[in-house]
This record gives C-alpha cells, sequence and structure tokens, in this order.
C-alpha cells in the first residue's frame, strides 16, 4: 500500500514539474499576441474539455460504458482521467499559445471539432455528467 501511494505521489509530483514546465516556458515561446477570437475559441474548447472530463469520469463509474481513448484504456480509473484531462487542457492552451496568429484558427477549430462529436456522440448513448 505505501509503495502504491509514494508511486502515486511520484507521479503527481512529475505531471506538477511538466505543467509548471509548460507554464513557465511558453510566454518566452509565444509567437503573437492572442485575439479576442482567439480566446473565445479557446474557451468553446475548455468548456467542451470540461463536459467531456465529466462524461469521461461518468464512464470510469458505470461498468456498461467503456472508453474509446486508447491513451485512457477500456476502463480508467477517475484519477487517471482527472490527470489525462488536467494535462491535455494545459497542453492545448499551452500549443494555443505558441503557434503563430495564422496557425490558431486551424489547431483550435479542429479541437473544437473533435470534442464537439465526443460529447455528442457520449450524450447519444446514454453517458451523462459526472457532477
Amino acid at each position: 500500500m505505501d509503495s502504491e501511494l509514494r508511486c502515486t505521489k511520484r507521479t503527481i509530483y512529475s505531471y506538477w514539474y511538466v505543467i509548471c514546465f509548460i507554464l513557465l516556458a511558453t510566454p518566452s515561446f509565444a509567437a503573437d499576441e492572442w485575439t479576442k477570437a482567439d480566446i473565445t475559441r479557446e474557451a468553446v474548447f475548455v468548456g467542451l474539455q470540461l463536459i467531456d472530463w465529466q462524461q469521461t469520469k461518468y464512464i470510469a463509474n458505470h461498468d456498461e460504458f467503456t472508453e474509446l481513448n486508447p491513451i485512457l484504456g477500456k476502463y480508467p480509473t477517475t484519477s487517471e482521467v482527472d490527470r489525462y484531462f488536467a494535462i491535455t487542457t494545459l497542453g492545448h492552451i499551452a500549443v494555443t499559445h505558441v503557434l503563430p496568429k495564422k496557425y490558431r484558427p486551424y489547431w483550435q477549430y479542429t479541437w473544437i471539432g473533435i470534442q464537439g462529436f465526443t460529447v455528442t456522440r457520449n450524450f447519444i448513448i446514454g453517458v451523462r455528467f459526472n457532477w
């Protein structure tokens, strides 16, 4: 039990180091300032990401569903779901930040489309929120 706890703490600290590096390093690599449109698109993505996050936690707590994301596996734990979505949300923001203004909309609209499809599909098959 102690080794599992230490491994979990070590993993959490490792993720925090990566997140802090991304957040501290990206301002120095920023390509262009954000426009209001960039901010709006990123807010839409993050909103959809939060919905997907809660739906995925619902999947993790209900055996009648399986997760399709190969990174998470078919039956992720809620802590694995939380870790994955925290990292991917921050990673998306970091990538958006360093992209030149010319390419940001393509990146953001692509991921808004993917997240929109995923959230809609989950809802259609009966996946709800885990609030």
